[in-house]
């Protein structure tokens, strides 16, 4: 499936939101399907303008950390993990990132803020132009209202 997006905003655990992902999504370009990852790295949009590349305006200044399907043509600075590593681990891994991760200002609002997260892809399955990007994590404040 091709057309497969995702955006969720919210707080405590990520594997639910990593389970979105878990489905033959890729399956026209490996067989069998990935179900996990395979390389990661985290960039800064502004890094990411300055090659070329086009992420949403939303993304603003945040740290990303994107975990990958394919360990071909990857961005300069990914790691290419020594195995597999299944969707429920990489949740874990990312939530240890997100534990010391920069969250930014609080939002000013009538009421409060909490420490969440953002779990995304975008057109085609895609991350920031990377056909081989499975999903992206951004720190994101959760918001409280009265």
């Amino acid at each position: 499936m091709d057309n497969h997006r995702v955006d969720v905003v919210s707080e405590g655990r990520l594997a639910p939101a990593f389970a979105l992902f878990e489905h033959p999504s890729k399956a026209g370009y490996s067989d069998p399907p990935p179900r996990g990852v395979v390389a990661y790295c985290t960039v800064g949009c502004r890094a990411w303008k300055e090659e070329g590349l086009r992420p949403p305006g939303v993304w603003a200044e945040a740290k990303t950390l994107v975990f990958f399907w394919s360990a071909t043509g990857l961005p300069g600075g990914a790691a290419v993990l020594p195995f597999e590593m299944p969707l429920p681990e990489a949740a874990a891994f990312a939530e240890g990132w997100l534990r010391q991760a920069e969250y930014g200002p609080q939002p000013d609002h009538d009421g409060s803020n909490g420490k969440g997260w953002r779990v995304f892809n975008e057109a085609w399955g895609h991350v920031g132009g990377y056909w081989q990007a499975l999903l992206a994590v951004q720190p994101a404040w959760a918001w409280y209202g009265k």
